[in-house]
């Protein structure tokens, strides 16, 4: 699974352990409960695999669209406009792994 701690926080969200899955509660209750929280954006699993920052309910997303003044300010602060914006981040960070290859290729270039 691409979002381990996401689903484990969403089935908390609805009072179900990760665990409890093949026990107290079946497989098929465990696929309508990852169905459901699918079709809520505010459970962090639907905010993880639509790559938002965070997750935020209808009502509070046209909160904050309306307490930020402007739309182009809203659009900055949205979760899916800050989800994309860490997602580039992360892209253009170079590991130190990276780095230090990197820098053992030009060093052996110019040795």
């Amino acid at each position: 699974m691409e979002h381990p701690a996401a689903f484990a926080a969403t089935m908390r969200k609805y009072g179900v352990s990760p665990g409890d899955i093949g026990d107290g509660v079946t497989f098929g209750e465990a696929y309508d409960l990852v169905v459901a929280a699918m079709g809520d954006t505010a459970t962090p699993l639907y905010a993880a695999v639509q790559g938002w920052a965070f997750p935020a309910s209808f009502p509070e997303l046209v909160q904050l669209a309306s307490s930020a003044g402007s739309p182009d300010a809203a659009r900055k602060l949205m979760p899916w406009t800050l989800g994309a914006e860490n997602r580039r981040r992360e892209a253009l960070s170079v590991s130190t792994a990276e780095r230090a290859e990197a820098l053992a290729e030009l060093q052996a270039m110019f040795a």
